[in-house]
């Protein structure tokens, strides 16, 4: 009977377990949602940023992190949703959302004489997708804290 199954002993038509890997299936609530890129260069600084900040963070892992919540159109519509979803699923204690950008982003197709030009350019950014953001929350009736951040190869920035 499948009802006394372990799940390790369910076997699904037209797949192949690649590995052993125990999760805890608990539904959890979420601490904070971030909208990070998918740079992969910067995922360990990610993991330590999760780790200290601490608690389960869902993330929106997105291909120029923050960018895209500047212009109106079907990619922002989708990071926005991502949002909602996030609050509707595990987001009842969210305190805070962080948005990020990192620098040498090919996303924004740039490239700087500088390092305080670049910073500049990406704390401009960062702030323009707070603002839309904060008008989607002030329409839908959120009340979260914005973070920005600015990942570079040094380190992970707070943009005031």
């Amino acid at each position: 009977m499948q009802g006394t199954q372990k799940i390790s002993e369910v076997k699904a038509v037209g797949m192949e377990k690649l590995f052993d890997f125990p999760t805890n299936p608990a539904h959890y609530k979420a601490q904070r949602i971030v909208i990070w890129c998918f740079d992969d260069r910067f995922d360990e600084l990610y993991q330590e940023y999760k780790r200290r900040t601490g608690g389960h963070v869902d993330q929106v892992k997105w291909a120029g992190g923050a960018k895209d919540l500047i212009q109106a159109g079907p990619v922002r519509d989708a990071i926005l949703g991502q949002i909602k979803a996030g609050l509707k699923l595990h987001g009842s204690e969210y305190t805070e959302i962080d948005l990020m950008d990192h620098a040498g982003c090919g996303a924004y197709g740039k490239t700087f004489p500088d390092k305080a030009e670049e910073r500049a350019f990406y704390e401009e950014e960062l702030k323009r997708s707070r603002d839309v953001l904060l008008e989607f929350f002030a329409v839908e009736k959120i009340d979260r804290k914005v973070n920005l951040l600015l990942a570079d190869f040094d380190g992970l920035y707070r943009v005031a």
